[in-house]
């Protein structure tokens, strides 16, 4: 198994100092399959996925669009 970045200079980023340093767990599984997850917890005012985050948003602002895409004329056609 070979490191990440092996080889590779460092890059200054001024922006770096906004972003946590990613932490990935990886489980490499018997039938080849590997699941990645984040070694970091977020707090508990941020929902566990995705999903948790539309719920809220559905609940709280229902007239808000939430996705659209163009039609062949170009207006927007919002997508249920």
């Amino acid at each position: 198994m070979t490191t990440p970045g092996a080889g590779l200079a460092p890059v200054s980023n001024p922006r770096s100092s906004m972003f946590v340093e990613p932490l990935v767990m990886i489980e490499a599984r018997a039938d080849g399959t590997r699941v990645l997850r984040s070694g970091i917890t977020l707090p508990e005012q941020y929902g566990r996925c995705v999903g948790e985050w539309l719920e809220h948003w559905a609940d709280q602002a229902p007239e808000r669009l939430f996705l659209a895409e163009r039609g062949a004329d170009g207006e927007w056609i919002q997508v249920n």
